[in-house]
């Protein structure tokens, strides 16, 4: 084997490693964002009928929407409950707790666009008390999107707006590291 052939061939070998390794972190920061995503999800979607949480007191129809919406969401009925959270919008404009929520249900229906567009409504306004909350879910689907480079961004500032997620987003941030 000549050389030059030699050459190519530990070229190649190292590529395959260094692609390799590439691909096996990347599916590693995957994973870590499903987990996180269950986790995340669970979260919201208990917030009513398994915990019996209220952060602040809600209007009537409104609890009573986000607890067939839990319910929905629980047998995985994620268009019917999009449908509900859109109606009550219609009634109630700009509401960021349904946005969160149809965001959410976007991204398991795999409308990752419309998705980020909710989570991306509640960013624009920086005194949202989900805005922490938005930021999360944008990092960990913006890692299902495959769209790496936002993530990092995407974690420091949710960290920095010392939301519930800080702390899972900063051991994201240092895997990432």
């Amino acid at each position: 084997m000549s050389k030059s052939n030699l050459f190519i061939a530990i070229c190649i070998l190292v590529i395959g490693c260094l692609s390799g390794f590439a691909y096996w972190s990347n599916n590693e920061l995957t994973k870590q964002a499903d987990i996180y995503w269950e986790d995340s999800l669970q979260e919201l979607f208990s917030m009513y009928t398994d915990r019996g949480v209220m952060r602040i007191k809600k209007k009537p129809k409104e609890e009573q929407i986000f607890i067939e919406v839990e319910k929905l969401y629980k047998k995985e009925n994620y268009l019917k409950g999009i449908a509900q959270l859109e109606q009550f919008l219609r009634e109630d404009p700009g509401n960021e707790a349904v946005y969160i929520r149809l965001a959410t249900l976007y991204a398991l229906s795999e409308q990752i666009v419309t998705a980020q567009n909710y989570l991306h409504k509640i960013q624009e306004n920086p005194l949202s008390e989900y805005t922490a909350d938005a930021l999360w879910f944008e990092a960990l689907l913006s890692i299902k999107a495959q769209q790496i480079a936002e993530v990092k961004p995407l974690l420091e500032a949710t960290i920095k707006a010392n939301g519930n997620h800080k702390k899972k987003a900063s051991e994201f941030l240092n895997r990432i590291n």
